[in-house]
């Protein structure tokens, strides 16, 4: 770490030793890593790896690459994102991933590369949580619509363009993207599988109610009758008050008046069914 930090190296030795910590990382890594838990026998190099990144931010985008891999790297390997000794280092750098535009599309790409060489087979149309599973990027909006377009239009990689309309399924799908919408209507032939999620997306299919969803339907179906009952009854009685001289207060009456009365104010505040305008 100290190294790295030194003012006596020049930017190409700390490009040159960045590469070489990562490469050294990657080269010595365990045979059981994967994605989301990384291990080598060079763990203890990945906080100075993650400091050369922060020294070495690139300006030039022949250059970028290179960076994103080493830090996809020391990102994914050792203590990772969690090394105290590195912590500034990595706050900083979350942040500028998730405002430099180019950056985030070198970082991603770095972390499909990991994901190819550490996981088996997995089908990037759906999901690209093992690329991003600790959500750095996130979220992603329409500023990375260009290079994600680039990506799936002119990539020939099948996961690079697989990962590229899942991003972009996810703006149609979250952020209501017009630009998303128009890129992929525009591009996409009928019938494959891309135009069908697309297309699933924009209309969603109506789900059909599971076995819960219909008994509990059912239910309050019933619940709705037998209230609608209630309240009939009570307006019934209530014209029969009304129409009685005596308003049902009299010797023979007084005694189920009151008790309906009772009744009628006890439910009242059990239940908003029973509101104050029922026997209005």
């Amino acid at each position: 770490m100290n190294s790295i930090n030194s003012e006596s190296l020049s930017d190409d030795q700390k490009y040159w030793l960045r590469d070489e910590l990562a490469q050294a990382v990657w080269d010595a890594r365990c045979a059981e890593s994967r994605i989301y838990n990384g291990n080598s026998k060079y763990n203890h190099f990945v906080g100075a790896v993650i400091q050369a990144c922060f020294l070495t931010v690139p300006a030039e985008q022949e250059s970028v690459e290179k960076w994103a891999w080493c830090l996809a790297i020391a990102f994914h390997f050792g203590e990772r994102r969690t090394s105290i000794i590195a912590r500034h280092a990595t706050e900083a750098l979350v942040k500028l991933l998730s405002q430099n535009v180019k950056l985030r599309e070198a970082y991603y790409w770095a972390c499909l590369c990991l994901v190819e060489e550490l996981e088996s087979h997995y089908n990037f149309v759906f999901s690209d949580y093992l690329i991003d599973y600790e959500n750095i990027l996130s979220p992603f909006t329409t500023n990375d619509l260009p290079w994600l377009e680039r990506a799936f239009i002119e990539g020939k990689s099948k996961n690079k363009k697989d990962a590229a309309f899942y991003q972009i399924i996810q703006l149609v799908k979250y952020e209501s993207s017009s630009r998303a919408i128009e890129l992929l209507s525009s591009s996409l032939s009928a019938g494959t599988e891309y135009a069908d999620i697309l297309e699933r997306t924009l209309t969603p299919p109506e789900r059909e109610p599971d076995e819960y969803e219909l008994k509990h339907r059912k239910k309050m179906e019933k619940f709705a009758e037998e209230e609608a009952k209630r309240v009939e009854d009570w307006k019934r009685w209530r014209d029969e008050v009304l129409a009685s001289e005596d308003f049902c207060l009299g010797e023979d009456d007084y005694e189920n008046t009151i008790y309906n009365l009772f009744k009628f104010l006890e439910q009242s505040s059990e239940s908003s069914t029973w509101g104050s305008g029922t026997l209005i």
